[in-house]
């Protein structure tokens, strides 16, 4: 299993993600967005939180999901991504950076 870029030195999954940290987190949701559907709605997903509750866990656990039923997933810092948008900015509102395997990717930006 490939995954970009993936924040962190330790592997995590759905699986291990502790929903006593958050306990108003709907379990089932987070079940329907394993299946990655969103993606082929191209539905965006947002989590919103306090530090330390497990908001980078669930993205990679999600980004692991879609990996596993054959999609892509790119992880990227929201740095980066800022970056990469004002280079295109400077460049006449065009982004040369285009890479064929970020099409119907699912982007986590940590």
């Amino acid at each position: 299993m490939l995954q970009a870029h993936q924040p962190g030195e330790v592997e995590r999954s759905l699986e291990d993600y502790d929903f006593n940290l958050q306990p108003s987190l709907d379990h089932r949701l987070i079940r329907k967005l394993e299946t990655g559907t969103f993606m082929a709605h191209a539905e965006n997903i947002l989590l919103l939180g306090p530090p330390g509750l497990g908001k980078t866990h669930l993205a990679i656990g999600l980004g692991r999901k879609v990996i596993e039923r054959g999609a892509s997933c790119l992880f990227v810092s929201a740095t980066v991504l800022v970056g990469l948008g004002c280079r295109g900015k400077e460049m006449g509102g065009r982004w040369n950076g285009y890479r064929p395997d970020m099409v119907n990717c699912l982007l986590c930006m940590t």
